[in-house]
């Protein structure tokens, strides 16, 4: 790690405890300022890391950004869900893709899998009958994020195991 992605990661860990304070006394101002700067400064630490691929950089410096897109989707006053939610899907699209570029082993990727299944089982149906029940026409959306999120979980396993 750089001495720049150092500081800059301090300052985000730092930033990152702001925000989550704010969250917990409901100070939606300080919550505008601190949940995008936690992530313009994350991308700065992935933009100052030597990767051995710099394309692995790139996807999730892309993804980063997406994410900061989502985050700010969300928090904005109106009703911008099913955007965040695609701002979320294609930032896990690219972690996807980036994570198997980074390489992946077998082993991992059934761990991985087992994991997934798992959590659809125990947390995902009950997600989908909750948006069923209240707003049917999230449904899709919703499996859509879930299917693409699961296929994200299994690349990270991947890269950390065989």
């Amino acid at each position: 790690m750089t001495v720049t992605a150092g500081v800059l990661l301090a300052a985000t860990l730092v930033s990152a405890a702001i925000d989550w304070t704010a969250v917990w006394f409901r100070d939606q101002r300080r919550r505008y300022l601190f949940k995008p700067l936690t992530l313009l400064l994350l991308i700065g630490v992935a933009l100052t890391l030597d990767p051995a691929d710099p394309g692995v950089r790139t996807l999730f410096v892309l993804a980063l950004a997406l994410s900061l897109a989502g985050d700010i989707l969300l928090m904005v006053p109106g009703d911008q869900f099913v955007l965040g939610l695609g701002a979320f899907l294609l930032a896990h699209v690219a972690y996807a893709v980036g994570l198997v570029l980074a390489g992946v082993g077998l082993i991992g990727l059934a761990v991985g899998l087992v994991v997934v299944i798992v959590s659809a089982l125990l947390v995902g149906v009950r997600i989908v009958t909750g948006a069923r029940d209240t707003e049917p026409v999230l449904v899709s959306p919703v499996v859509a994020y879930m299917v693409v999120i699961s296929v994200m979980v299994v690349c990270a396993f991947g890269t950390g195991i065989g």
